[in-house]
């Protein structure tokens, strides 16, 4: 299946030439008369500068006086050429970052179907391809169109002194990169029709390289010897992408021996011809003209095959971003708004879920609700869908079956923007962003209230540690952007996330996503008491497998093979003595020796 659809040649340039300045147009106008004259001068100065040498009473002042003029005129040419194309190759950097930083947001705000499926991904490297670097894809493109219009207007100039020699050779010299040309086309096409193949080769080996020189996974690699695994599987796809690249170069070997007889035969023919006509017909002074002619001519129509060449293989590439661009990504999105001032009702009503390119089912005709202030806990046991329920709340997904009513209506009725707001969420897999403290928590660069950041810290219990750091919650986290940056424990991270679900300013409801999972059982226990105090006046889910967070909710559900299988209070589901009473007892021994212990370790301590 192909999710990705290019844009047409017409679209992606007109795309393509939208955010050209007319500054940018004219300087590539001044860069070509000057780029393109500096070719010509050269030609007719060996004349000028030969004829003056060979004259019988040469005078060395007046061949003096040519070659300073020529000298002049070409540092003035030159120095035009270079400038123009110095001054403006950072306004088309600027372009391209400018795609690149639209492609970003795209990425960012697609549906997570998207983003979390690889077969997407894939497709969406030569969307990046076309971005990420300045001598490819867009900017690569930019850069030689910039550039050809000297290269053309000088072979225009060049064919214009060789058509009056003989119109053959200029005929027969573009019949030869035209067939280089086709050459290279075929090259690219070839390499393009296996972009896919070639992307998850590339994204493999990159893989591998990238465990190996994360130190997070430095310890398991050492003390379980880990090395020869990794090594043989990198060996494994060291070889498959060889395979690809072998193929590739062996379809570029063959066809690019057309292309160099091509060539040869373009230059032998032209040679013979100003050869033979020029014995009869030229002075030495013109044949060496004529000579040089010939030669930039061959040379440069061979450079603007190569630069048609380059723009033919990356404006697929570009048709893909500008298709990518255009597409729309949001499913079921709605312009109308809804910010209510009062906690939510939620509500499940028969909704049967798959992910994408898959046919199980992860629950079928499941329906359940949360009513507004309630403190919901839906335990289950590992791989339950709890979490999948939390990616449908939020609209991460979309139902494949039944409808998701907040406070009794429809929530695909509401803008993904508005329905994001209501909701705090603090997920169990956590990362926090190369960011400083504040901005992690405020979501935001701009309009921090510093007074409320400090409150939501001191809630969760981490402002004594980042209080202590020099610039406070101005410290930058991780050590990608600032070297400096502060690293975080797994139990400080997940508290820095619920600090950031605290701090959301227009939440209405509270979903804690086994918030305390890298927390011990006594921390948990302890941070779930303060919650009950935070949670004051919101509707709160709370998912966990473990149950320290049932015992001041209002109400338990037990998920179980995509199915509710138990509901009630905490005392009711204990009664029952089923499933739940079960998993409880078990976790509340384990609890109770963990506070035996911690409390024979204080004893002995005194």
């Amino acid at each position: 299946m192909k999710y990705i659809q290019p844009a047409s040649n017409k679209k992606t340039i007109k795309r393509m030439l939208e955010p050209v300045t007319k500054k940018i147009w004219f300087s590539m106008i001044l860069h070509g008369i000057a780029g393109g004259l500096i070719p010509v001068l050269t030609v007719f100065s060996m004349e000028w500068i030969i004829r003056g040498i060979l004259k019988s009473n040469v005078e060395i002042q007046e061949v003096i006086k040519i070659i300073a003029f020529v000298s002049l005129v070409g540092f003035g040419l030159e120095t035009i050429k270079t400038q123009t194309e110095k001054r403006t190759y950072n306004k088309i950097n600027y372009i391209r970052l400018n795609f690149l930083k639209e492609l970003m947001h795209k990425t960012m705000t697609m549906d997570l179907k998207y983003y979390e499926n690889t077969e997407f991904s894939d497709e969406m490297e030569s969307c990046i391809i076309a971005v990420q670097s300045n001598n490819n894809g867009i900017e690569g493109i930019y850069h030689i169109v910039y550039l050809l219009g000297a290269k053309l207007l000088g072979v225009i100039l060049l064919a214009i002194i060789l058509a009056r020699i003989n119109i053959w050779i200029v005929v027969v010299i573009a019949l030869s990169v035209l067939l280089t040309f086709w050459v290279l086309t075929k090259v690219s096409a070839a390499r393009y029709l296996r972009k896919e193949e070639l992307s998850q080769a590339e994204r493999r080996n990159y893989g591998y390289g990238h465990l190996t020189t994360d130190f997070s996974y430095g310890k398991d690699i050492r003390i379980y010897n880990f090395q020869d695994r990794f090594l043989q599987s990198y060996e494994n796809e060291i070889q498959k992408l060889e395979g690809i690249y072998g193929d590739l170069f062996l379809v570029e070997r063959r066809l690019s021996l057309l292309s160099i007889l091509g060539l040869v035969f373009a230059d032998l023919f032209a040679y013979y011809i100003l050869t033979f006509q020029g014995m009869m017909t030229f002075k030495i002074s013109e044949f060496v003209m004529y000579l040089t002619a010939t030669s930039l001519f061959s040379l440069m129509m061979n450079e603007i095959t190569q630069d048609f060449a380059n723009i033919h293989r990356e404006f697929v590439y570009c048709k893909d971003t500008i298709g990518f661009l255009d597409m729309n990504l949001i499913t079921d999105e709605s312009d109308k708004n809804y910010v209510p001032s009062t906690p939510i009702s939620v509500e499940f009503e028969h909704v049967s879920f798959k992910y994408p390119n898959s046919n199980k089912y992860v629950f079928k005709d499941l329906s359940f609700r949360i009513e507004p202030s309630e403190k919901l806990a839906l335990v289950g046991v590992n791989g339950a869908g709890k979490t999948t329920i939390v990616k449908l709340l939020t609209g991460l997904y979309r139902p494949t079956s039944g409808r998701i009513l907040i406070d009794d209506i429809d929530y695909t009725q509401f803008s993904i923007e508005d329905l994001h707001e209501l909701f705090g969420v603090v997920f169990q897999d956590i990362e926090p962003l190369a960011v400083t403290i504040k901005e992690n928590i405020a979501a935001s660069s701009s309009d921090i209230d510093e007074k409320k950041v400090e409150m939501a810290l001191r809630q969760v219990g981490l402002w004594d540690k980042i209080s202590q750091y020099d610039k406070g919650i101005d410290q930058m986290l991780l050590k990608i952007i600032d070297e400096d940056g502060a690293v975080l424990s797994g139990g400080e991270n997940q508290k820095l996330m619920i600090a950031r679900a605290i701090y959301r300013k227009r939440t209405q409801m509270m979903i804690m996503d086994e918030p305390t999972a890298a927390l011990d059982a006594l921390a948990e226990e302890k941070i779930y008491r303060e919650f009950d105090q935070i949670m004051q006046g919101k509707t709160s889910l709370f998912i966990s497998h473990r149950l320290a967070s049932t015992l001041f909710c209002d109400r338990i559900l037990l998920l179980d093979g995509g199915k509710m299988v138990e509901e009630g209070t905490h005392d009711e589901l204990l009664s029952h003595d089923g499933f739940y009473a079960h998993m409880f007892k078990t976790q509340g021994k384990y609890y109770q020796e963990v506070k035996q212990s911690e409390k024979q370790a204080s004893i002995e301590s005194v």
